[in-house]
């Protein structure tokens, strides 16, 4: 790696321990964490239960977390900051990337039942050919345009698939309340 890192290639690999750390939060997250904010709604709603539409609230996490580590990693590697923002960064993404698609897949088990299998299936297609293309040209990318641009695009990409959530969150309870009235 060039300087100022000049990191060598078992310190590039250990700067992967910060994404494991994130991976391994979002996976207790995308379960325990969701079911404590969904615990709270039904709380709050008076003992009903929950709707599919309430899942999406447990976005929320993810929608911080995901994003803020792609500005933190596209200023942190782009105007050469301390590796440590870098570690944190990768963290980050690594947290978004697995938290978030574990509360779609609740959203859409839940919402879809019947069509389930078919929908985690294109979940994951998708989720994986997203890091497949991402991984594939990022390098190339990366050397020609920069750090910034490369992970500023990765956060606009996240902000936009997270901001599908709110018309799903609005509309499937109105779609709901509209049958329940027939």
């Amino acid at each position: 790696m060039a300087p100022p890192y000049s990191f060598t290639t078992d310190e590039v690999g250990l700067m992967q321990i910060a994404a494991v750390i994130g991976f391994l939060i979002a996976c207790f997250a995308g379960g325990k964490l969701s079911d404590v904010i969904n615990a709270f709604i039904v709380r709050r709603s008076s003992g009903h239960n929950i709707w599919p539409e309430q899942r999406l609230i447990a976005l929320v996490p993810g929608m911080l977390f995901g994003p803020a580590g792609c500005v933190l990693l596209a200023f942190a590697c782009g105007k050469h900051l301390h590796w440590a923002l870098i570690a944190v960064g990768f963290g980050l993404v690594s947290f978004g990337s697995v938290y978030t698609p574990n509360i779609a897949i609740t959203y859409i088990v839940h919402r879809h039942q019947r069509e389930a299998a078919e929908c985690l299936v294109l979940i994951n297609i998708f989720k994986n050919l997203v890091a497949f293309l991402f991984l594939y040209e990022a390098v190339t990318w990366a050397n020609r345009n920069g750090f910034i641009q490369v992970y500023m695009i990765m956060f606009m990409l996240n902000v936009l698939i997270l901001i599908f959530a709110l018309p799903l969150y609005y509309w499937d309870a109105k779609k709901r309340r509209m049958t329940e009235e027939v």
